[in-house]
């Protein structure tokens, strides 16, 4: 949704609208939430942006993603700590289980490709999801399609469609991942162990994307350029045994990795500094 890297003063009027709708749409959804928090806390309700710069007067600075992608550069400043990725896929905010029709398709044949744009992008996906059924079609390969409305325009024999699927659960059992770069995502797909094919549309995600294949994991592709042919030729590029053995090797790194218990441990630590 915004221009990437703009450089004239349209693309740059262009991503400030976007961010401010953004920010609109996040103090929409969990304006609220947030406020019920800080009432138990003895807080007033809070006006600001839920997307914030950090203020120079801040004294921590949390980095949760995992070093595996992203080590710990020397222009980083003392209070910034690397968590690792604060995993979290919970649709209810409960434990999670797979739904009972998606466990029998995943059970009736080979692993499928999992083909998902997170919480925010599946609000404006063009034709993503329909590419990606004739996408795996083309390639013989079985599919689940994570949506994020009840739309079974693309469901079949060998795709299915759903809204929403617990990451943890179901990334294990796919044979590659086709994301947007979300860092969720991102760190689901790494924790895996899974190779991926991650296709950005804003912000972290052409980051995020970058260094996936950095590491020799995945690969990316541009949303413009996600067409059948040349989905299926990235596909298969990441169906490789070596790319296979990366992916597992550096899940099994993130997988040891606890980045909402280090946040939650360098509050504490903060809060028991200030006394």
């Amino acid at each position: 949704m915004m221009a990437r890297a703009p450089t004239g003063p349209i693309g740059r009027a262009w991503n400030r609208s976007v961010y401010r709708v953004m920010r609109g749409v996040l103090r929409h959804r969990y304006g609220r939430p947030v406020d019920a928090v800080r009432k138990t806390r003895g807080l007033p309700p809070s006006r600001q942006a839920l997307l914030l710069e950090t203020p120079a007067s801040a004294d921590l600075t949390l980095c949760c993603y995992s070093p595996t992608i992203a080590p710990r550069q020397p222009d980083l400043p003392d209070i910034a700590r690397v968590t690792g990725f604060a995993i979290f896929d919970s649709d209810t905010g409960a434990p999670e289980t797979l739904d009972p029709a998606l466990e029998a398709f995943l059970a009736a044949g080979p692993s499928p490709l999992v083909f998902t744009l997170g919480s925010f992008a599946t609000f404006a996906p063009g034709d993503f999801y329909v590419t990606a059924a004739s996408t795996a079609r083309t390639l013989g390969l079985r599919a689940v399609l994570l949506t994020g409305s009840d739309d079974q325009a693309a469901a079949s024999e060998h795709v299915h469609v759903c809204r929403y699927a617990p990451h943890s659960l179901l990334f294990p059992l796919a044979c590659a991942i086709v994301h947007h770069g979300g860092a969720g995502s991102t760190g689901q797909a790494l924790r895996a162990g899974k190779p991926q094919l991650v296709v950005p549309h804003m912000g972290d995600q052409y980051d995020n994307g970058h260094r996936i294949q950095s590491i020799q994991v995945g690969k990316t592709l541009s949303p413009k350029h996600f067409t059948i042919a040349r989905a299926g030729a990235a596909i298969t590029a990441i169906l490789t045994d070596r790319m296979r053995e990366k992916a597992a090797h550096v899940g099994a790194q993130v997988a040891l990795e606890n980045g909402a218990e280090a946040a939650a441990d360098a509050i504490a630590a903060l809060v028991d500094e200030r006394g």
